[in-house]
């Protein structure tokens, strides 16, 4: 054929329907924009600031949020150091749990008794009303403003807020003096790890007596400051990914030999789970969450 005639075939291929959704015709056209840019010598964009702002958080959440953390682990270092990793992640899960507990809380106002005090304890005792009644059965060491002391102290580290979780454990009274004395540590640590001394107490205690406790916060408590036990699940309280992957971060050491490491959760989470594991086909925002958290 001419190159009149291939030239008009191409335009009109152009100019007609795309096979394209409208969410996939917005990547394109910033991914076309980019290369434009590139091309032309100027300066390089940033092709991820400009994918992440293509969905508001209103309209689209999941993909706001998915967004909102590769941004946050794509400005590591290239050495990715697992510590800086670990930190980043939790961070991030800990965000946007926080962020979950508000609306959950303010779309219950009436059932969830928030008052008027500000901070995260009030906030967590409100979602406790909504999630965790204090009559729900197997709790231990009573209650802190109403509600279940050890899943006060849980919900407030999921949080973030380890300030909480002292401040939840002081209103225990002396009953909880050792949980306080924990939680108070891994406020002024470094690194916000128990000294090597204390964790293997800690861990003593919980293979002697917490894990047979009935009250699956108590125990979520003690494997996420002392990382007491990396294998286990805590199905009661981890009921998300978001929950899951919190509590094995926590529960990460690099010391080897028993403990979990990072490279030993990536190659869990990617290799032996895996995509089938977490149905890619038919949750692909759920299978994209989980490599790019850690």
């Amino acid at each position: 054929r001419e190159v009149s005639t291939v030239s008009r075939i191409h335009d009109s291929t152009l100019a007609g329907a795309s096979s394209l959704s409208q969410s996939e015709l917005l990547y394109a056209r910033a991914v076309v924009d980019y290369n434009t840019a590139v091309a032309g010598g100027g300066l390089r964009p940033d092709l991820l600031a400009t994918f992440a702002g293509l969905f508001s958080e209103e309209k689209d959440p999941e993909v706001w949020g998915l967004w909102e953390m590769a941004t946050a682990m794509a400005s590591l270092p290239k050495e990715r150091p697992a510590a800086e990793v670990v930190k980043r992640a939790r961070s991030n899960l800990e965000a946007a749990y926080s962020k979950f507990l508000r609306q959950t809380v303010f779309d219950n106002l009436a059932s969830a008794q928030l008052g008027g005090l500000p901070g995260t304890l009030p906030l967590v005792r409100s979602f406790l009303n909504l999630r965790v009644p204090a009559s729900t059965p197997g709790l231990d060491d009573g209650l802190v403003d109403g509600a279940p002391v050890w899943a006060m102290i849980y919900f407030c580290l999921r949080c973030g807020d380890l300030a909480a979780a002292v401040q939840a454990a002081q209103k225990a009274g002396p009953g909880l003096a050792d949980a306080q004395s924990l939680l108070q540590e891994l406020t002024t640590a470094p690194d916000c790890r128990l000294s090597p001394q204390t964790e293997g107490a800690v861990r003593l205690q919980y293979r002697r007596s917490v894990r047979q406790s009935t009250d699956p916060y108590k125990r979520a408590v003690y494997c996420a400051v002392a990382a007491c036990d990396p294998t286990e699940e805590h199905p009661e309280v981890a009921t998300s990914l978001d929950d899951y992957l919190w509590l094995k971060l926590c529960c990460l050491r690099e010391e080897g030999g028993d403990t979990l490491t990072l490279p030993g959760l990536q190659t869990l989470l990617t290799e032996e789970y895996g995509e089938s594991h977490f149905n890619a086909t038919a949750q692909p925002l759920l299978s994209f969450q989980v490599p790019d958290t850690i």
